[in-house]
Parts: structure tokens; C-alpha cells; sequence
């Protein structure tokens, strides 16, 4: 780190015409953020670093979505390489991660109202599941899954969603890129301007199944084991994210039928991509997933279902 901080201030005027700021280093999201700090209250710059070159990938990906959310991403500085370090520049704006905020009522809707923003400016139109895209996002995901855990109560519940899936893919679903890490690590709040400011978006547009942000906003809040039990109770968190997602379904007319079958496909497909790298985080997931299809008749959402 000490390594790190000494090559970017030999090479400042490389990186950053400004004067070169006083510095802090702090860890958040399990890696390793540069903070720059001038003379005002909030960090004018952040600089993440990797030993591959997947910081150019997020790079052109910030550049993307800053021009459809100029106000609520962080401002794409530079993407450089020093040596064996790949450097991303950052500007932020001033923030509190959500997650050391309670989850209030106020917060959710201004998290869900920020997405359907997102989501409504990286709208590309329409699909049905026809056979290329039910092999995509339904076929190849599964087998992978049971690939991984060839339990027959796991092959047994995906059969019965595929054939929940089959009755209902001629339902038309919006086409939309999604952030793909949507969690309340990744989500700052600004309670001056009370605006909602997404960050980390390495992983954009891994996916288009539309509800897979908002289901791994949910996902990873309650995916700890002494959490499970949570996700089932009528509880205020979730009749507002019930309120949220049936706000977010309206909004883009997505059948209410799709919601725990998409609920289920994220859950998978969220499994996939993070496996193996995150293996020891995977277990409690693992145990989730199995919870979830035990219990898919009670979850909190199912209220939406009720209504059709």
C-alpha cells in the first residue's frame, strides 16, 4: 500500500494537472481505495487499483453510464497503468454508505426511484423468452447450478420453475443492462441533498434479466443465516419493498407472474457468476438458495402474487 501511495505522488502530474492533496487510505468494499482529499469536506478523487487490467473494463463502463446518471455515479477521471499497477480515477461526491444507515422507509423508496431511473435510461426495448433467450438466461444457468450442486431436491425445484417459466415466456420482459452488484455497500447517500449515488460499476451490463439489480438488493441483505427467517415476516422493510417492486413492475409492465420465477433465475445466475471466486461467502448463499425454494410459498414478495 505504502508502495502504491509513493509511485502515484512521484507520478502526480501524470495522473492529475491539480495540486497534489494531502492523502488518505482506507478499505472499503473488500478492496484497497486511494482517497484524495483537498480543502473541502468530501474526497474529490478516488483511485482504485488492480494487478490485471479489468479497471479499463470499469473505466469504459463509468464513462457509460455517467452520461445517462451524471448525478448519481461517480465522475470517470482516468484509467493509467504505473509499473505493474492498473489505476482507475474516480471523482466522488459526497456520501454515507447505506450501510451504516437503517433502512428506512424514505431510503428505500429513494434507492428503488434511482434504480427505476437507471434502469429507465439503459432501457433497450423488449424480449420474450424464445429458445436462444430461455437458453441464455434459464437453460445454461441451471445446468451450471446443478452442476456445482447435483442435489435432487435442488434438480427437482428448478424443473418445477421451468415449467412455471415455460406457462409464461411468451410475457414480453424489458431488455435492460443491469449494475449487477446493486448492494448497500454499493449505494452512498447524501442526506443534504438527500440523492441516492451509486458506485463500483465493474460489473455492468453482465446481465439484462430485468429485476436482477432490485432481487440482489434484497439478496444480500437478508443472506446471512440469522437473517433467513427475516425474509419471510411481514415486517415493515419488507411491505415497503413489496410497495418498491410493484412500483418497479408497473413502471416497466412486467407481468406480476415473473416475479418469483425472476426472483429465483437472479438467485442463480448471482451463484454462477461469483463462483468460485467467492467461495467461503458462497456457503451461506448456497444455504439461502435452498431456504428460499423451501420456503417459496411464504416469502415477503409473494404479496404481489396475491393481487393478480
Amino acid at each position: 500500500m505504502h508502495t502504491l501511495q509513493n509511485i502515484i505522488e512521484a507520478n502526480w502530474s501524470r495522473i492529475s494537472k491539480g495540486p497534489k492533496p494531502a492523502r488518505l487510505a482506507f478499505i472499503v468494499l473488500y478492496r484497497t481505495f486511494l482517497v484524495f482529499k483537498d480543502n473541502q469536506r468530501t474526497p474529490f478523487m478516488v483511485i482504485k487499483y488492480s494487478h490485471d487490467n479489468s479497471l479499463e473494463h470499469e473505466f469504459d463502463n463509468l464513462r457509460r453510464i455517467n452520461k445517462l446518471l451524471p448525478n448519481e455515479t461517480p465522475e470517470p477521471y482516468f484509467y493509467d497503468t504505473l509499473g505493474h499497477y492498473h489505476l482507475l480515477g474516480e471523482r466522488f461526491k459526497h456520501g454515507t454508505k447505506v450501510t451504516n444507515l437503517s433502512l428506512t422507509k424514505g431510503l428505500l423508496q429513494n434507492i428503488f426511484h434511482t434504480l427505476i431511473r437507471f434502469h429507465k435510461a439503459s432501457y433497450q426495448g423488449n424480449f420474450s423468452l424464445d429458445n436462444e433467450h430461455m437458453d441464455e438466461m434459464v437453460i445454461k444457468p441451471f445446468s451450471q447450478f446443478l452442476k456445482i450442486n447435483p442435489s435432487k431436491f435442488l434438480q427437482s425445484e428448478l424443473s418445477q420453475l421451468l415449467d412455471t417459466i415455460t406457462g409464461i415466456k411468451a410475457c414480453h420482459l424489458p431488455w435492460i443492462p443491469q449494475h449487477c452488484d446493486f448492494c448497500l455497500l454499493n449505494i452512498l447517500f447524501d442526506d443534504i441533498t438527500n440523492k441516492v449515488y451509486i458506485i463500483d460499476w465493474a460489473d455492468f451490463g453482465k446481465t439484462y434479466l430485468p429485476l436482477y439489480d432490485a432481487f440482489l438488493l434484497i439478496i444480500n441483505y437478508y443472506c446471512r443465516p440469522e437473517k433467513f427467517s427475516l425474509f419471510l415476516e411481514d415486517n415493515v422493510i419488507n411491505k415497503n419493498l413489496v410497495k418498491s417492486l410493484t412500483l418497479y413492475l408497473q413502471h416497466f409492465k412486467i407481468d406480476k407472474r415473473w416475479v418469483r420465477t425472476l426472483f429465483f433465475i437472479s438467485l442463480i445466475t448471482f451463484f454462477n457468476q461469483n463462483y468460485p471466486d467467492r467461495k467461503e461467502a458462497l456457503g451461506h448463499f448456497k444455504e439461502f438458495i435452498i431456504f428460499c425454494f423451501k420456503n417459496k410459498d411464504k416469502i415477503f414478495f409473494n404479496k404481489i402474487l396475491q393481487s393478480i
